[in-house]
């Protein structure tokens, strides 16, 4: 009986074990299984197929497997493919299932050929299955570099060439090893990439010192493509750079990414005023170069250049010149001598302690802004000595969800770009001949691993759609990117993501677009410049078509305001201020000018004066109409532009994030009426009290505004923010710049339906408020309310339902957390992944890959089809060269940003 059990409780285990068995084979969904009768066909593939020979599944081989399917999902996108060959099918017996530790290797096959195998323990996990893959496919574009001469080779094969991005990884098969091979499947065109597990062979690069932390991995990229062979068998290596930003994908691609942009600037040659108004993702670090301090400028420029490349820009400014030194003190520079200054993404300006301008005060200052992920141990060549130790690792062992741009990417990438077929794409050959054949064309230069870039392609793609969908007009977009074109973006000095800019048949000429980075914003704009403002209206008739939006076309679907000049002398002071301000006024709404003859007519029936300008709103049920009396001639350009753009909006607007940025830019105390929306009666009654104040003209200088406050709105949750007692309907004033919030609630048994607001006591109250007698309820955080860039501050308040992922700081021996690394990260992952594909196969179409200029050299270049000719780089000298027929232009060949840098 005892003996019958113990079978029967045999037979379960068994029965039980295979059960469990056949479970995790169908929970199997990416790997391809194959048999006796497909498996040569896989291995004679032209594509890279790595077989694994499954014997039974065991509690050794089962997390393996499950490893092994995720990666099969992942490599697909690089046309590899995992296969599983079961070997305990009976119909599909195969020879190799009989060969001794057959189930503890993978095998790899390409074209019929066996190539190496890998043992499943060193493959424990997705990172180490896609970079054992990744480095089978890429062999010889990513050698492994075994021995000192080898790496010598290396650089002097790339001088004057490509730049090396070079790593070093303590084994195969790490995160790191991983995250590189992508980038560099990406990247091969661009540059040539290399790894090693010699520590022995990072010898003369930099590293940092000895931590009992030990070191896993560093990354260096070795500036080759600016050397010359001279100068390469003179220093016996090429000068080098260590990265020093986060270990992720994305971020890794972004810096691999930013080395091929141009990142030094020189002011005034770039043009003061672009290089002063410059956004980037990055920093951009501005030294201040006085003439009397050249030697010592020069060689901290050269000393932090390299440091700076692809993680932030570098512009040089002459103080020597006026224009140079009102435009540095205007951003807060007020330093005697030499300095340095540095601008982070969201605006703010950090400036060097005047005692600390040597190298290492420079650096220290740089490092906590530039590098703020990185530790802060000092950088030194390495050296025989200290490679048999082991340091402080550059990339931590821990995978995080990426940062908030990282998020950006992946949410506007989430959905394919509609319209984008509406779009040309630009190149070096067809972008002049594209822009003399157009009337009128937007042109976007992005970048396709720059968030807000990608944020905007889709928006320029539905704005394409929608021009095409509702006007007839012909296509006036195009884009440029400036991965596959960037011989054309460098040409054509684009140094900020995205710019768009507009051109009317004059590749020479251009205005930029400064509008909103959204689809209606660049449709308005595209069909307001279409009308060719300002325009001249000669009849009565065609003033007040054009004031209802209906002259020369109907133009009231895409702009609600309308923009006249009421001048009787077209030479005068103000009409010649207008006419310059038509450029980029054109694109914010239609201009026209009122004709000398019908001007006493037009002014009386409007009742204004005479010089003047009337303003439409049609939208407008406070203040359809405004004028602005130009007779005192004191009014300045800036005058009128505060004007033309304030007849955009309505009076009393309702506040959102379309107007919010350009309510916020008249640096104004803002009055914020918060009422019950859902109530329509109250709400309207509210409206005209609080509406009534505003035009009383008591407060000329205050925005005012309202929102709606009820449940689950965003006006709700902003009064939240002022007020922890909300009781509607309330009142806040807010002083953005002193980060003042003060509150007014209208005490309700005094409220009356025709008085709801109590208009005569809030008119006291902001008074009170506006003249600083009244103490504020409430201190914001500095910052809050202040936009980081133009326009999206205010969308991410509004988009806050949307989960954000978080920043996480990285720290020695931080555990390695599975499950964040590849389910809550994933996604952002992949996103990152397929662009850099996307980067991959548009890099493989184009047919010759860009070669940097070395100065000095000749170089061959081609401007139009079938026209060659020769120019010669000369550092700081002029050259006329002639891009097509009878036309000719001067530029100016200044000092290459990859080498060692001259004042």
């Amino acid at each position: 009986m005892q003996l019958l059990s113990f079978a029967c409780l045999g037979g379960l285990l068994l029965l039980l074990g295979s059960a469990s068995s056949e479970r995790i084979l169908d929970e199997l969904r990416s790997v391809t299984f194959v048999n006796a009768d497909t498996l040569q066909t896989l291995t004679n593939s032209e594509s890279l197929s790595l077989v694994f020979f499954l014997r039974g599944v065991t509690t050794d081989n089962s997390f393996f497997l499950k490893e092994y399917d995720t990666s099969a999902e992942r490599l697909k996108a690089y046309d590899i493919t995992l296969a599983l060959f079961d070997c305990t099918n009976a119909k599909d017996r195969e020879a190799s299932c009989t060969k001794d530790d057959i189930d503890t290797s993978v095998f790899s096959y390409r074209k019929g050929m066996s190539l190496i195998s890998v043992k499943v323990e060193h493959l424990f996990d997705v990172d180490s299955i896609m970079a054992h893959a990744l480095q089978l496919l890429m062999l010889h574009e990513v050698p492994i570099i075994e021995s000192m001469p080898e790496r010598i080779e290396l650089e002097q094969s790339q001088v004057g060439n490509k730049d090396v991005i070079f790593i070093y990884t303590d084994v195969i098969g790490t995160r790191e090893h991983r995250i590189f091979m992508e980038v560099a499947y990406a990247y091969q065109d661009k540059f040539s990439f290399a790894l090693t597990t010699d520590r022995t062979l990072i010898l003369g690069l930099q590293a940092i010192e000895e931590t009992s932390s030990g070191y896993e991995s560093g990354l260096w990229v070795l500036f080759c493509s600016q050397m010359r062979k001279d100068e390469f068998l003179k220093n016996g290596h090429c000068e080098h750079t260590m990265y020093r930003g986060k270990p992720t994908l994305f971020s890794l691609a972004k810096f691999v990414g930013n080395l091929q942009e141009k990142s030094v600037f020189y002011a005034p040659e770039d043009g003061v005023a672009s290089v002063f108004e410059m956004s980037s993702d990055d920093p951009i670090v501005y030294v201040y170069a006085k003439p009397d301090q050249k030697e010592k400028t020069t060689e901290i420029m050269n000393a932090i250049a390299n440091d700076l490349r692809g993680s932030a820009k570098l512009v040089i400014v002459d103080m020597e010149n006026s224009d140079c030194q009102s435009a540095a003190n205007q951003q807060g520079y007020t330093g005697a001598g030499s300095g340095i200054g540095l601008k982070t993404n969201n605006g703010t300006m950090h400036f060097l302690d005047p005692k600390d301008w040597n190298e290492s005060g420079v650096k220290d200052f740089l490092q906590p802004h530039i590098f703020p992920d990185w530790k802060s141990e000092e950088l030194h060549p390495s050296s025989l000595a200290t490679s048999q130790n082991n340091i402080k690792s550059l990339i931590d062992a821990v995978e995080t969800q990426d940062d908030q741009v990282a998020s950006a990417v992946y949410s506007v990438q989430k959905k394919e770009m509609a319209g984008l077929e509406l779009v040309p794409e630009l190149f070096t050959d067809n972008f002049h001949r594209t822009i003399r054949r157009s009337p009128l064309l937007l042109i976007l230069f992005y970048g396709p691993l720059h968030h807000l870039s990608l944020a905007f392609l889709r928006d320029f793609g539905v704005a394409a759609q929608t021009l095409a969908n509702n006007y007839s007009a012909p296509n006036a977009l195009a884009r440029v990117n400036c991965f596959d074109a960037n011989d054309l973006c460098s040409a054509e000095n684009v140094t900020t993501y995205p710019t768009v800019r507009i051109y009317r048949q004059n590749p020479a000429s251009y205005e930029t677009y400064k509008e909103s980075l959204d689809a209606l914003a660049v449709a308005r704009t595209t069909k307001l410049l279409q009308l060719n403002g300002p325009l001249l209206l000669t009849r009565e008739e065609e003033v007040e078509k054009f004031s209802q939006g209906q002259h020369p076309t109907d133009f009231s679907k895409f702009s609600s305001s309308s923009v006249v000049l009421l001048t009787t002398d077209s030479t005068s002071g103000d009409s010649a201020m207008f006419q310059a301000l038509s450029g980029p006024m054109c694109q914010v709404t239609a201009l026209a000018v009122v004709h000398p003859s019908i001007v006493p007519q037009i002014a009386q029936k409007y009742e204004t004066k005479v010089p003047s300008l009337l303003a439409f709103n049609r939208e407008d049920t406070v203040k359809p109409l405004r004028s602005m009396s130009l007779n005192d001639g004191d009014k300045t350009a800036a005058d009128l532009t505060a004007f033309i753009r304030a007849a955009t909006i309505p009076f009393v607007p309702e506040l959102g994030p379309e107007n919010f940025p350009h309510l916020y830019a008249r640096h104004q105390p803002m009055a914020v009426l918060f009422l019950d929306g859902s109530d329509v009666e109250t709400k309207d009654a509210v409206l005209a009290s609080f509406s009534s104040i505003s035009t009383s003209d008591q407060f000329p200088a205050t925005v005012f505004c309202w929102m709606d406050a009820q449940v689950k709105t965003l006006g709700l949750e902003i009064l939240s923010e002022y007020t922890e007692t909300v009781e509607l309907p309330m009142v806040s004033v807010v002083k953005h710049r002193q980060g003042q919030v003060f509150n007014f609630q209208p005490k309700s048994q005094h409220c009356a339906s025709t008085d709801p607001i109590q208009v005569d006591a809030l008119a006291a109250w902001l008074q009170q408020v506006l003249s600083g007698r009244a103490s504020p309820s409430k201190i914001l955080e500095q910052g809050e309310w202040g936009p980081p860039g133009p326009y999206y501050n205010f969308l991410e308040f509004q988009q806050n339902a949307v989960e954000r992922l978080s920043q996480t700081s990285f720290t020695d021996g931080a555990e390695d957390d599975e499950s964040e690394r590849f389910e809550d990260g994933s996604e952002v992952e992949e996103e990152v992944r397929r662009m850099l594909l996307e980067l991959h196969r548009s890099a493989r179409s184009v047919q010759e890959p860009h070669k940097l200029d070395i100065p000095g050299e000749q170089r061959t270049v081609q401007d139009i089809p079938g026209e060659q000719r020769t120019v010669q780089d000369i550092p700081g000298e002029q050259r006329t060269v002639q891009d097509i027929p009878g036309e000719q232009r001067t530029v100016q060949d200044t000092p290459a940003d990859h080498g060692h840098i001259e004042l």
